[in-house]
């Protein structure tokens, strides 16, 4: 039985949160047997989890989008990280993450010197309560790949490979297929959470 979205927006609370960002992503630019990845990511402060894909019962999954000079960029999702289990703050079953883990993308059109590209990203991060969050990470075109335009934290850079390793297998789609994982009035109540 899906959970009415009233249940989940009661849950959620102005002020009970003490983390500012209880979830960040960060971009990372990464190579792997001669293919150049544009790499987001997350790390869950403790405490705190996400959402898989197909979240179950309750949940809101990531969304990603990623443009160049304000029109949209087809990328292919590789795959989705393999999720774990556990018990959502109004007791049901749910799948999503915590700690660190990442999403990888690879480039489907060729971009060119100095183009500078944009994901937007947006998710459900839940603890006591839950909050919507979205980012934008900036990318740009060097060389051969595209790179973040902040610097990569070297520590996070060196977990790629483990990260990758843990990509849960025919998971991965093209950037701007619809998900068709919850009510259509939970999108809605989240400001067109499902748009492209």
């Amino acid at each position: 039985m899906k959970i009415p979205w009233l249940v989940l927006v009661l849950t959620f609370s102005s002020g009970g949160a003490k983390a500012e960002s209880p979830v960040s992503v960060q971009g990372v630019s990464w190579e792997k047997e001669a293919r150049a990845y544009l790499v987001l990511a997350v790390t869950n402060e403790p405490g705190w989890h996400t959402y898989y894909k197909d979240p179950g019962e309750v949940g809101l999954p990531f969304r990603f989008s990623f443009s160049s000079a304000g029109k949209p960029v087809p990328l292919d999702l590789v795959g989705w990280p393999k999720p774990a289990s556990f018990q959502s703050a109004v007791g049901v079953a749910a799948k999503g993450y915590t700690g660190q883990y990442a999403f990888f993308f690879l480039p489907v059109e060729p971009a060119k010197e100095g183009d500078q590209g944009e994901f937007h990203v947006k998710w459900l991060s839940c603890g006591a309560v839950c909050k919507p969050q979205e980012v934008k990470v900036a990318f740009r075109y060097e060389g051969t790949r595209w790179r973040p335009q902040r610097e990569e934290d070297r520590g996070l850079t060196g977990r790629m490979e483990g990260f990758f390793s843990q990509l849960e297998p025919n998971t991965g789609s093209r950037l701007g297929e619809p998900l068709q994982v919850a009510p259509k009035s939970w999108f809605s109540f989240f400001g067109g959470w499902g748009k492209k």
